[in-house]
């Protein structure tokens, strides 16, 4: 065989292991062509956790050994067909064709910010018109925005963003509904929110109920009979993110006011802190998670169940499913259109040097009955991301707040898998890099996060313990957030390192969604031509 710059050394077929919890039924999957075949398996644990549990590894398959049909090496599996599920009562699904209100929601825009590459009053043109594509037909209700309007909380800053949206919307139909973030009232040199009430004018108030709450950066607004509240942080700090009393007060009587009028419909909240634990940003583990997450927030609106409360502040992309989560009420992470932060605890997670040029979106939408269905946007593509959430109406059993509780999530236990007939190539180069091309991982639920690449010697007979035996970690960050929709195709992944030709070694990938569910290729043997 003539070898050239780039020489394909290996083609494999992966098996991937059948998604579930540990102990719980899996398959195999064989492809035609394979260097090794077995059953593989997946666990929701950490793959370095010391209670990972594998089947041995099989013996290397020779050209004199005929390689197992899928019908030979996949296990029996018992009919484990489960029971029909119960009725969905029709009055829970959200009605698209009777909507009552929507409105797109947005956060941390930053107007003032500006460098070489983006001026982010510029981008609001292309951010308007972006969300009224999406709704072509439509007269938004209001626009909301969960803080962190302006970068440098001064008057210039609002008059150039109230430019941009006076040109696209009319104030007397789409009010602009926001609470104050830490850039807008919080740093030296901000303007208080009195400051901000003078510079943003009557006309954006006009449609609030109580003007000397709006002057201390409180706000409420009804629309076609839904309320709306917006509430203003007045400090930020390790278990800080609070407000004063006054506030308190007044969000417990006005939570309560709104109730009273519309127990049957969504209450939405607006602040710009997360509530603490909830979403991708809000935990103690996160870069800012005890900075900018509130632990006082969350004990006032839990006896409301139907509160909705969008936050902003992380960044964090909106492709996570995890960016909504219910517990005693419903929590959204806001949609933001100036730049894209990630989980910096998931493998293969590093900040985007271009992070700067995302810009998302979202629009709420609500039917007459109280059902909401939420669709994400990038801006840029001007294309939907995932699918929608919905959340329904609300109800006496809080059935409505189980769809995207932590126990639902945690009975979705499908891991990515390959998909049947997968295949991977590595490519190695002269001067000894690798790269990887793959098919992407298949998920039936959770978008897929990150991949991983762990690479053993082969010196010996078999991987003894396949955490404690390999050379090198190799984690890779996909890259979803350039694709709207779940991942498919072909993957290519460099691996870091320099490997001898004439060499033998074990290539196992991994993939992790978004949730912590990991799925596996069963390790495959290679050798460096």
């Amino acid at each position: 065989m003539k070898l050239t710059s780039k020489i394909l050394f290996a083609f494999a077929c992966l098996g991937l292991a059948a998604c579930g919890s540990e102990g719980g039924n899996s398959s195999s999957l064989v492809g035609e062509e394979t260097s090794s075949t077995a059953e593989g398996v997946t666990s929701r644990e950490d793959v370095t956790s010391e209670s990972e549990k594998e089947p041995p590894l099989p013996s290397e398959t020779t050209s004199e050994d005929p390689i197992p049909s899928s019908e030979e090496s996949s296990p029996s599996i018992e009919d484990s067909s489960e029971p029909e599920p119960e009725p969905v009562d029709p009055t829970t699904v959200f009605d698209e064709n009777n909507v009552l209100l929507s409105f797109p929601v947005i956060t941390d825009i930053h107007v003032g910010y500006s460098d070489a590459n983006v001026n982010y009053a510029e981008r609001l043109t292309d951010t308007f018109a972006a969300l009224k594509s999406f709704r072509p037909d439509t007269t938004f209700d209001l626009v909301m925005s969960a803080g962190d309007q302006t970068q440098n909380g001064k008057a210039a800053d609002v008059a150039a963003l109230m430019e941009k949206y006076n040109a696209a919307f009319d104030l007397a139909k789409t009010p602009f509904f926001f609470s104050h973030g830490n850039h807008d009232t919080h740093w030296s040199g901000c303007m208080d929110t009195y400051g901000f009430y003078n510079a943003y004018g009557a006309n954006v108030y006009q449609h609030d109920l109580d003007q000397t709450a709006a002057k201390l950066g409180n706000r409420h607004m009804v629309r076609k009979g839904v309320h709306f509240i917006s509430i203003e942080f007045t400090s930020y700090g390790p278990g800080l993110n609070t407000f004063p009393e006054r506030t308190e007060t007044w969000l417990k009587e006005t939570l309560a006011a709104a109730y009273a009028d519309a127990p049957n419909m969504p209450i939405f909240v607006v602040g710009h802190s997360p509530i603490h634990s909830t979403i991708p940003g809000s935990f103690s583990a996160d870069d800012s998670g005890d900075w900018g997450a509130s632990k006082t927030l969350l004990p006032i609106l839990k006896d409301y169940h139907n509160v909705i409360y969008f936050s902003g502040h992380t960044h964090y992309n909106i492709h996570d499913d995890r960016a909504i989560h219910q517990d005693d009420i419903t929590e959204v992470q806001a949609a933001c259109t100036s730049d894209l932060d990630l989980d910096a605890n998931l493998p293969g997670v590093s900040e985007l040097s271009n992070r700067r040029e995302y810009s998302f979106g979202e629009i709420c939408e609500v039917d007459a009955r109280g059902n909401v269905r939420i669709g994400r946007y990038d801006l840029n593509q001007r294309a939907q991301v995932m699918d929608y959430w919905e959340i329904s109406r609300p109800q006496e059993d809080l059935s409505h707040l189980t769809r995207y509780s932590d126990e639902a999530r945690a009975a979705k236990q499908n891991a990515p898998r390959l998909k049947e007939g997968g295949k991977f190539i590595l490519l190695h180069t002269s001067d000894g890099k690798i790269t990887i091309t793959f098919d992407a991982f298949e998920t039936d639920t959770y978008m897929i996060f990150s991949y991983k690449a762990r690479i053993f010697p082969m010196a010996q007979e078999e991987i003894v313990d396949e955490n404690e035996d390999y050379i090198i970690d190799i984690p890779w960050l996909d890259d979803w957030y350039n694709s709207p929709a779940k991942k498919t195709g072909t993957i290519s992944m460099p691996l870091t390192g320099t490997y001898s030709r004439k060499s033998t070694w074990t290539v196992k990938l991994y993939a992790y969604d978004c949730v912590g569910n990991v799925g596996f290729s069963w390790p495959t043997k290679i050798m460096l031509l």
